[in-house]
């Protein structure tokens, strides 16, 4: 049995680098119309010629813009059907010891990797209730 993906919609979090670029090649040639979200830019190649796919740069911890640019993504494509979130930092040394700990920096990680993670499913999964369907992983 093969799996349809017909008028699916994905968002992809750090779209941009390592598993998100792999995961957003995968989704694109699946035809799943796809936003990628990043704070870096794809390759202009990537991004010419192909209508399934949609980048905006972003913080991803500013709430308000992430839900205005995912409600506008709803609204065009009337679904979000997938949620890929792989933004995940971690700027600490090697052997940095609890004493050490900058909690500006540290503030920062538990931000991004945490923080965002609430923000995402706050603002998808309302959308994806409303149309009876939905996935999330959060990496």
């Amino acid at each position: 049995m093969r799996l349809s993906f017909k008028g699916k919609s994905a968002i992809v979090t750090g779209a941009c680098g390592g598993m998100g670029f792999e995961t957003t090649k995968k989704l694109l040639k699946n035809n799943i119309k796809t936003l990628m979200l990043d704070i870096k830019t794809p390759p202009k190649y990537f991004l010419q010629n192909n209508s399934k796919v949609f980048f905006k740069k972003i913080d991803i911890t500013n709430y308000k813009k992430l839900k205005k640019i995912i409600d506008n993504f709803y609204k065009k494509n009337k679904s979000v059907d997938y949620l890929i979130n792989t933004t995940g930092v971690l700027w600490f040394d090697k052997d940095i010891s609890s004493v050490k700990i900058d909690f500006s920096v540290w503030d920062k990680v538990y931000e991004i990797n945490l923080k965002t993670m609430v923000y995402l499913s706050k603002i998808v999964i309302p959308k994806m209730v409303k149309n009876n369907f939905g996935s999330m992983v959060h990496i």
